[in-house]
């Protein structure tokens, strides 16, 4: 889902020609309360700085304006509605609701405005509350049978719901008001995908290219969608196009194997089999640790059995002081993973507490396989056997058929000990 966004940009004028008559009536009705008039104009002044601010994207400047103006006078509804949206543009998603439902609470007249309920239904629906995203998106359709935004969240909200057929229906009222915004036409593309309509799909996701061809991931989709359709060169052409620009992604590369392979070209599928099961194993211990925020130390949580670390007798709780002598305390944890991790038959000494005793424990690193890729390696065997190299098949299939045995798929570990029966 994209964020929509609003123009509501007005600040409040007040002249000096204006503040001097207000303050002259104040004064010939002997009004002690001038200082509120004065108090008027200075938080006005912080919420038009806001306003400002907020067009030229400064979002976190702007919410200090509007901090100073809601400081001044904590009755000011729009301050605190525009601190909301401000608080949105930024992902802080639970002070945003906080502030739109202040303001609601201070101006009434927000109950019948169909802008603010569509923006606080989007609100809902990132906070994954999308019971209340419906009931803010359908009160706004309600107020506004023109807003665009609103029926795409009730979309977006029905989707996450798995009502496909009635998001889809509110998808295309979205973009029968405004034919023009990709997303809607991804969105749509996204509820038939996940009800099997896969040609409709690769229409509304050809529809969201044509709008915005920047967008690498409508290529991605659309690409699953030709995939399932058996339409593979296409897949694959659409695969390559998104993965010209996020070559992390091991997934599509795996998935643009498998196309290859249904194609009979399996000399490029094992090529993207390779690339998945080079970049996803890495030599290691055989630890999973994390930062304790209560201790400010680095703990142990898990430690594989069979593992370089469980042979060192490495346990869980044990807290990492310091690697290969180098103080760990202010890295971040995915810059400690890496000093563990290292070329495999190589070692790393850990530093270790435990129980108020401090050791160094020298490991030697493993090279470790992720479970999760089995099928990769199962279908790399497969396409080495196609290609007549029954050794490297092997090989694949029995590592394959070890992973599965790991992981308890017994449906699976059948059929790759089927596979190897019929090869050997």
């Amino acid at each position: 889902m994209s964020k929509v966004t609003y123009t509501d940009s007005r600040p409040i004028i007040l002249t000096l020609g204006t503040a001097i008559v207000f303050g002259g009536l104040l004064l010939i009705f002997k009004n002690p309360q001038i200082g509120v008039l004065i108090d008027w104009i200075r938080a006005g002044n912080h919420f038009n700085e806001g306003v400002v601010l907020a067009l030229q994207r400064k979002h976190e400047d702007a919410i200090r304006a509007y901090d100073q103006a809601i400081a001044i006078n904590p009755e000011f509804a729009r301050a605190y509605y525009k601190r909301g949206r401000a608080h949105y543009v930024l992902n802080n998603y639970q002070e945003a609701l906080k502030n739109l439902d202040k303001a609601l609470d201070l101006e009434p007249r927000y109950d019948n405005d169909s802008e603010f309920y569509s923006y606080r239904g989007q609100i809902n629906y990132y906070l994954n509350q999308y019971e209340a995203a419906l009931q803010d998106c359908s009160y706004s359709a309600q107020l506004d049978r023109l807003r665009d935004t609103s029926y795409n969240c009730l979309g977006n909200s029905l989707s996450q719901l798995d009502k496909y057929k009635e998001a889809i229906e509110n998808y295309t009222k979205a973009i029968n008001i405004n034919d023009q915004n990709h997303w809607y036409y991804a969105n749509r593309g996204n509820s038939f995908y996940r009800l099997a309509e896969y040609q409709k799909a690769v229409e509304d996701y050809t529809s969201a290219i044509n709008l915005n061809p920047d967008n690498t991931d409508h290529f991605r989709k659309r690409g699953d969608s030709y995939f399932y359709l058996g339409n593979y060169q296409k897949a694959i052409s659409d695969y390559t196009k998104f993965l010209h620009e996020n070559n992390e992604n091991l997934s599509v590369y795996n998935q643009r194997g498998i196309a290859y392979s249904n194609l009979g070209d399996y000399r490029a599928a094992i090529e993207n089999f390779n690339h998945v099961l080079d970049q996803s194993s890495f030599s290691g211990i055989g630890i999973t640790f994390e930062y304790s925020e209560k201790d400010k130390v680095f703990k142990i949580t898990n430690v594989i059995e069979e593992s370089p670390a469980s042979k060192m007798r490495l346990r869980k709780d044990d807290q990492i002081q310091f690697v290969d002598s180098k103080v760990i305390s202010d890295m971040d944890i995915s810059d400690v993973a890496e000093l563990i991790k290292g070329e495999a038959d190589s070692q790393v000494v850990l530093t270790i507490l435990r129980q108020d005793k401090r050791e160094d424990v020298t490991v030697t690193r493993k090279k470790v396989i992720n479970p999760e890729f089995a099928q990769t390696y199962y279908d790399r065997g497969k396409a080495h056997y196609e290609l007549g190299d029954t050794k490297a098949a092997l090989k694949d299939l029995e590592l394959a058929l070890e992973l599965f045995l790991k992981a308890g798929e017994i449906e699976k570990r059948q059929e790759v000990e089927q596979t190897i029966e019929s090869i050997r």
